[in-house]
């Protein structure tokens, strides 16, 4: 493996992961989030790597100013050219060729994606349940997947209140929540004629959603850190928590004993070693949930969703033990400014960050150059949040 990495931000790939196709135009709202937030991979980089974005004077001055804060992100440049590691947001076919069209050095590997876009698929989750389960993890009751329309209401009537998931899609679509008196028969039958099949699982009580974040590299798995994140009413990416492991652990014991994390998240390394190729090279995260069941007793979904590719979550996590000084908590929002005019007016609410020994202690911090629609800044309030 190379020494160091080309970082790509490509949010579009879960949509490219259902398409499976290597060239297709991504819709506006995902092409106009790859452009404003084009820079955010800089905070998982490390001196030596390069960010595939554009040579602008806007961003070549980020940059600097981020290697000035922070040293530990000294030597990190913009593309030019060179051989590094490809490291893309998320890994599909099109993402090959996007990277290639920008001037990546980027091997096609049609076999390896065919191979992470059905682990990409959320009936992988199903899967890793049954595993863990096998582990002595407990788990809320297993996903259904289905094939037919008949199936699906036949899974809805056994859980009563349930969630239908398509197998590929991100940002809160594809998700429908009913009962056995409203199955919606036509989205149903649409997503069967489009992806083949419909997972089913059941309404959790949710207390908390949070996530563990990985990286994979040679068929070996890393433990990063947490993630704890809260979802909007459209069930897509709100906020996060931004803080140590430390700190963000504690934060989950609150809820969970940290025997329970460390048991759960060994017996997830294990088996993501045992699931994902050997040649895979990146970061990924599964989604996990502490909710009240039937009883009212606590518990953890040790696999609401796998993602099998940088998240959200794996920036809030290193933000947190990079940037972040010890001893606070930030917030790690991604917005979007309907208008320029709305864009100007939340910059002017922004408090100067400030910094002690080369971190974060209070302020907001932009994440990436203020773009058309779309910002991601990083907030320490004070008092701590």
């Amino acid at each position: 493996m190379k020494d160091s990495n080309l970082l790509f931000f490509n949010p579009e790939n879960d949509i490219a992961l259902a398409a499976d196709v290597k060239h297709f135009t991504p819709p506006a709202p995902a092409r106009c989030l790859r452009e404003d937030l084009q820079l955010l991979p800089l905070w998982i980089a490390s001196p030596g790597d390069a960010i595939l974005a554009s040579p602008s004077d806007i961003n070549q001055k980020f940059v600097d100013k981020v290697a000035e804060r922070f040293p530990s992100y000294s030597g990190i440049k913009i593309y030019s050219g060179g051989d590094y590691a490809p490291l893309p947001w998320g890994w599909s076919k099109y993402a090959c060729c996007e990277m290639r069209r920008r001037g990546a050095e980027v091997p096609y590997c049609d076999p390896l994606m065919d191979k992470l876009r059905i682990l990409s698929s959320r009936l992988t989750a199903v899967g890793i349940l049954k595993r863990l389960d096998d582990k002595g993890i407990a788990s809320p009751p297993i996903p259904m997947v289905c094939h037919t329309v008949e199936q699906v209401i036949a899974s809805v009537k056994k859980m009563q209140d349930a969630v239908l998931k398509t197998p590929w899609s991100s940002s809160g679509r594809g998700v429908i929540r009913c009962n056995p008196s409203n199955v919606p028969h036509a989205p149903v039958e649409g997503a069967l004629r489009r992806q083949g099949a419909i997972v089913c699982e059941k309404w959790l009580d949710k207390k908390q959603d949070f996530a563990m974040e990985f990286f994979a590299e040679g068929g070996r798995v890393k433990f990063l850190g947490y993630s704890v994140f809260f979802n909007n009413r459209q069930m897509s990416y709100d906020h996060a928590l931004v803080a140590s492991t430390t700190r963000l652990e504690a934060e989950l014991c609150k809820w969970v004993s940290i025997t329970k994390l460390q048991t759960l998240r060994a017996a997830l390394v294990e088996t993501m070693e045992d699931l994902i190729p050997e040649d895979f090279y990146g970061y990924f995260g599964v989604d996990m949930m502490i909710y009240a069941d039937d009883s009212g007793e606590i518990a953890i979904n040790p696999c609401v969703e796998l993602n099998l590719r940088t998240t959200m979550g794996v920036i809030s996590s290193i933000l947190g033990n990079r940037v972040v000084s010890e001893e606070k908590t930030g917030v790690m929002r991604v917005l979007y400014h309907r208008t320029q005019e709305n864009l100007r007016q939340f910059l002017s609410t922004l408090t100067p960050p400030k910094f002690q020994n080369h971190r974060l202690v209070g302020g907001s911090l932009l994440l990436s150059p203020a773009g058309v629609s779309y910002t991601a800044d990083l907030t320490v309030a004070e008092p701590p949040v």
